[in-house]
């Protein structure tokens, strides 16, 4: 069965990701500047300009300050690029992937009144967590069980 997809206009992302560094490339040759040239004015090592150029090297408030005042701009903007080239160059590792899975599932089940009544284990992973709930509302996938289903097996279970 195909999932139905929904806009989400809170993930919209540029087709493609435009780093500090070709900006401060396009920007030192704007100026005829060599990476060296610029490396002596704003009194960083060679290797630490070109390492921002390539994305090697993230920019630090201390550059952000010294790359703005060389090239006129403010030092957030230098910030502001770095950090969301960097949030958008990384990718969701499964660890950060079980967070947020584990996060939905507290936000739709009360799990530690669940674990607290004995209904459920909590588990060590979030796997077992919704093999455990999967067992309590009788259903494989427990991102399919609605509030009313919820309800009723609580109510169910509190009158026992």
């Amino acid at each position: 069965m195909k999932k139905k997809q929904t806009a989400n206009h809170n993930n919209l992302e540029p087709a493609e990701t435009v780093t500090p560094g070709d900006i401060l490339k396009e920007e030192l040759a704007a100026r005829g500047w060599t990476q060296k040239v610029f490396a002596d004015i704003i009194g960083k090592p060679l290797q630490s300009v070109n390492e921002i150029i390539r994305g090697k090297k993230s920019i630090t408030p201390e550059t952000a300050k010294l790359l703005g005042a060389a090239l006129g701009t403010s030092a957030e903007l230098w910030l502001n690029l770095d950090a969301n080239y960097r949030l958008k160059s990384t990718r969701l590792d499964e660890r950060e992937r079980d967070v947020s899975r584990k996060a939905r599932l507290y936000e739709k089940f009360p799990i530690h009144e669940l674990v607290k009544r004995k209904l459920i284990k909590q588990g060590k992973s979030v796997d077992e967590l919704e093999k455990s709930l999967g067992r309590l509302f009788k259903v494989r996938d427990v991102n399919k069980i609605g509030q009313d289903r919820i309800r009723q097996v609580l109510e169910k279970v509190e009158s026992k």
